[in-house]
């Protein structure tokens, strides 16, 4: 249920009316998948935020990770 629907109005945008994100280059894809990994190895509860935004239409998936920072603890 999007945060529109929650609140009785009517949303702006449609899930069903998105475009298809634009073709990825092998380059690309490789980047994406090291980063996928980072965050599925070291902070795995931001897969579940990343598919709830991906289900309300505000995110393109796990492509609109842009960067992932691991920082040693102590």
């Amino acid at each position: 249920m999007s945060y529109a629907s929650a609140k009785g109005k009517t949303p702006h945008f449609s899930v069903e009316k998105r475009q298809s994100p634009p073709a990825l280059s092998d380059a690309e894809k490789e980047a994406i998948a090291g980063r996928v990994r980072l965050v599925k190895t070291h902070l795995p509860e931001a897969m579940d935020f990343v598919k709830a935004l991906h289900a309300e239409g505000l995110v393109d998936g796990l492509r609109c990770v842009q960067s992932v920072t691991v920082f040693e603890g102590e």
